[in-house]
């Protein structure tokens, strides 16, 4: 699902499960796999906590194509699933929307599925 803003940047949100396949893989190869295609300039890596799961938090400055972009990025594993959320923007609007983005964030709950139900 995406979000784009009118005033420029686009919040998104990802999930894929795949049990027994994801949870021995780090959190830092899983954000890793998001910056394909971004030539990074400056990164920084923190955790933070996120539907109750340690979660990798990254902000970044790159580009695309030579395009300008400033990103944040969550990553979180719970439940033999992988969720991403992920903030991208020309640079001059990173401010302005990472305030949108936090409030995502704080909202996100992983969904609880069913008992039985297909994953």
């Amino acid at each position: 699902m995406v979000y784009h803003h009118r005033g420029g940047g686009s919040i998104s949100v990802s999930g894929k499960c795949q049990p027994g396949r994801i949870e021995d893989v780090p959190l830092d190869v899983l954000t890793n796999h998001l910056l394909f295609g971004v030539e990074v300039l400056r990164e920084s890596r923190d955790f933070v906590t996120l539907s109750g799961r340690e979660a990798q938090r990254s902000h970044l400055l790159g580009t695309v194509d030579g395009v300008a972009v400033e990103m944040e990025l969550i990553v979180l594993k719970k439940d033999g699933c992988t969720y991403d959320l992920q903030l991208v923007t020309a640079p001059a609007d990173f401010a302005a929307r990472r305030t949108d983005f936090a409030a995502f964030g704080r909202g996100f709950a992983v969904p609880r599925l069913p008992a039985g139900a297909p994953l």
